[in-house]
C-alpha cells in the first residue's frame, strides 16, 4: 500500500482548488432534472417556450434578438435525438444554468486560490 509522506495531501492542488465547481455543476443539473417539466408548460407565464421550440423546429426567429446559440443547440438536439421536442428544450434549459454555475464557481475559485470554500 502506498502511503503519502506525513502531512502531505493525496489530492492534487489543482483538484482541491476547483472542487466547488465540480460539485456545483452536477448538483445544479440534478436539481433541475428532478423538477424538469415533461413537455411544454405554461406555468409561471412561460409563453416563450412554445416560441423557441417552434422557431427551432422550422428554422425561424422567435424574437428580434433571435437567441441564435440557444436556437442552434435546440435544433441540433431535436434533430439528433428522437422524442418529444419540448423535453429536449427543457433539458437544454436545465443544462445552461448548470454550466453557468460550474463556470462561475470555477472562476471564483481562481479569485481565491487555496481557499475553495471562499467561493461559496
Amino acid at each position: 500500500m502506498l502511503q503519502s509522506p506525513a502531512g502531505a495531501n493525496p489530492i492534487p492542488a489543482a483538484l482541491r482548488s476547483i472542487w466547488p465547481a465540480l460539485v456545483a455543476g452536477p448538483a445544479a443539473l440534478l436539481l433541475y432534472a428532478l423538477t424538469l417539466a415533461p413537455g411544454l408548460t405554461w406555468a409561471h407565464h412561460g409563453s416563450d417556450g412554445g416560441d423557441f421550440l417552434a422557431a427551432a423546429l422550422v428554422g425561424g426567429v422567435p424574437h428580434p434578438s433571435g437567441y441564435p446559440t440557444y436556437e442552434v443547440l435546440l435544433r441540433t438536439l431535436t434533430t439528433l435525438f428522437p422524442g418529444e421536442p419540448a423535453r429536449w428544450g427543457n433539458w437544454l434549459s436545465a443544462a445552461a444554468p448548470r454550466s453557468a454555475s460550474a463556470c462561475l464557481l470555477f472562476w471564483c475559485t481562481g479569485c481565491y486560490p487555496g481557499r475553495p470554500g471562499a467561493a461559496l
